[in-house]
């Protein structure tokens, strides 16, 4: 699903590269380097959350970085800091390339999201209804994984009607950052895996990084519209 995931962001932005007057060598190069980062962050932070399951240990780390999975989040990051790479290298408003890119994450999170439901991985907690995990025959398990690529694909919806009622991407990266954030957040707490590790408060390192993110967005967001309402 992760190639059929790619497959569409290619497609979406291979549809609408005129609207910041990319060609296609630029395109391709900025998906590019988006993608690329976006592999090598994930697994970075992969590691990095998996340091209260299993502890501050070199050869611990060192292995996650080589062999293990991949985090949202990082994959997230991965994505802004490509499209504002590309920005600084091919001399595009960085702002504007990073706003422009942002939709394409939550598109690409909803295929995500369903190969994750299909290889048993992120699962939901044990419930009364839901879904068939290939790693715990015969148990039902709340379908997370299904519910947040759904909100996902509401995500993508709502960032591309408000940027066609407002005629421009402004502030499109944070209102996807603060959307994400509460819709993360929330439904950690019906995951029932502990591979993204659980804090001595409770919570998942998700979920503080979904907080970190809200209160973040929220403030630049806050901060950019009174700046263009004294400029007004």
């Amino acid at each position: 699903m992760g190639a059929l995931g790619i497959f569409a962001v290619c497609m979406f932005n291979a549809f609408r590269m005129e609207k910041i007057s990319f060609d296609f060598a630029d395109m391709l190069l900025c998906l590019a380097m988006c993608i690329g980062l976006m592999l090598v962050v994930s697994r970075l932070v992969y590691t990095i959350t998996s340091i209260p399951e299993d502890g501050i240990s070199l050869d611990a780390i060192m292995d996650n970085l080589m062999h293990g999975g991949i985090v949202f989040y990082g994959g997230m990051m991965g994505v802004l800091l490509g499209s504002a790479l590309f920005a600084c290298i091919r001399h595009y408003p960085v702002r504007k390339v990073v706003d422009y890119m942002t939709p394409s994450i939550p598109l690409f999170h909803i295929f995500g999201r369903i190969g994750c439901a299909m290889s048993g991985c992120c699962y939901g907690i044990v419930s009364s209804w839901g879904i068939p995990n290939i790693k715990f025959p015969g148990v039902t398990l709340f379908p997370v994984q299904i519910i947040e690529s759904f909100c996902n694909l509401l995500i993508f919806i709502m960032l591309m009607v408000i940027q066609k009622i407002r005629k421009n991407d402004n502030h499109t990266t944070e209102i996807y950052l603060i959307s994400y954030g509460i819709c993360r957040f929330a439904l950690e707490f019906f995951r029932g895996d502990k591979a993204r590790g659980i804090w001595p408060d409770g919570l998942s390192s998700s979920q503080h990084i979904a907080l970190m993110m809200i209160i973040t967005a929220t403030i630049v967001l806050i901060v950019s519209v009174k700046k263009a309402g004294q400029a007004t």
